[in-house]
C-alpha cells in the first residue's frame, strides 16, 4: 500500500490501517522530512518524525502539504505502547493543529517575514527560559522567522504560535517578504496550498535567504518550483509555470 498524501489524506490512510486492524510500519516523507508510525492490530503503538517520538511525532506529519507514504506490512513491530491517547482522541488533535498550523502561516507569513516591535511589552511578564521571552528579546525588526526560530532552538510552529499572539496583542507587525510572497501567490495558482510548503523547503535549503538582487539565485528558486510542481501539474500547466516565473524574474531585473 503506497500513494501521496494528494490522493488520499493521512488521515484517511490512519482511519484505513485502524479500521482493518493492519499491523506494521507507515513510512511517511515530505521533501528532506520523514516519519513512520507503528501500527499493532489497528492500535497505533508508537509514531516518530525527525527528532520527535510520540504523541508530537504523531501530529508532525499531519502539518505537511504533501507528501508521500508507504506501508509495510511485513515490519516486526515493538509491542510496547508509547502512545497514551486513542487513535480517535489523537486523530482530532492532529486534524486541529493541521488547521491552526494553515491560520498560523495565513496570519504570520513563511520563514521569510520579518517580526518588528511597534508596541511596548515588560519582557520581564514571562519566565526567563519561556518560549515568549526568547523570541521577544530576538526581534529587531531585520531578523526572519527562519532565523528566530534557530537562534532560540524552537521549531517554526511554536514560533509563529508566539508572534500570532504578539501580533494579536499589538506588540508587533510582520513585514512580508516581496520575493517568497510573489513566488507563493504564483505558484499557488497551479499547485494551490501546496506552494507555501515548496517557499518553506527553499527557505531551509538556504537557510533563510532568497535575495531580490541575486538573478543566479532566483532563477534556481524558479528552477526548483518547476520540478517541485510538476508532479502535480499538466505539462502545458508547467509550459505556462515556466513563462509567468520567467516573466517575473525579467520584470525584476529589466
Amino acid at each position: 500500500m503506497k500513494g501521496t498524501l494528494k490522493e488520499i489524506t493521512l488521515a484517511d490512510v490512519v482511519q484505513l490501517l485502524v479500521m482493518n486492524r493492519k499491523t506494521g510500519r507507515l513510512y511517511l516523507e515530505s521533501d528532506q522530512r520523514r516519519a513512520f508510525f507503528d501500527f499493532l492490530a489497528g492500535a497505533i503503538v508508537n509514531a516518530v518524525s525527525g527528532e520527535l517520538e510520540g504523541e508530537p511525532a504523531f501530529y508532525d506529519p499531519f502539518c505537511w502539504d504533501s507528501g508521500g507514504f508507504e506501508f509495510n506490512p511485513d515490519f516486526k513491530i515493538d509491542t510496547e505502547q508509547k502512545l497514551g491517547r486513542n487513535w480517535q482522541q489523537m486523530l482530532f488533535e492532529a486534524v486541529r493543529r493541521a488547521g491552526e498550523w494553515e491560520e498560523l502561516r495565513r496570519k504570520v507569513g513563511n520563514g521569510l517575514s520579518i517580526p518588528r516591535l511597534v508596541g511596548k511589552i515588560e519582557p520581564t511578564l514571562y519566565d526567563r527560559e519561556s518560549p515568549e521571552r526568547k523570541v521577544f528579546l530576538l526581534i529587531d525588526g531585520r531578523r526572519n522567522i527562519h532565523t528566530l526560530a534557530n537562534l532560540v532552538g524552537l521549531a517554526m510552529r511554536q514560533v509563529l504560535l508566539v508572534l500570532a499572539k504578539f501580533l494579536a496583542a499589538g506588540v508587533i507587525a510582520v513585514d512580508r517578504n516581496p520575493v517568497s510572497d510573489r513566488l507563493e501567490r504564483l505558484l499557488s495558482g497551479y499547485i494551490g496550498p501546496s506552494a507555501r510548503n515548496f517557499i518553506e523547503r527553499e527557505v531551509r535549503r538556504l537557510d533563510g535567504e532568497i535575495e531580490l538582487a541575486n538573478r543566479r539565485e532566483l532563477l534556481e528558486v524558479c528552477r526548483n518550483a518547476e520540478g517541485f510542481a510538476r508532479d502535480y501539474i499538466s505539462r502545458a500547466e508547467s509550459k505556462a509555470l515556466h513563462d509567468e516565473l520567467v516573466g517575473y524574474v525579467n520584470s525584476i531585473f529589466q
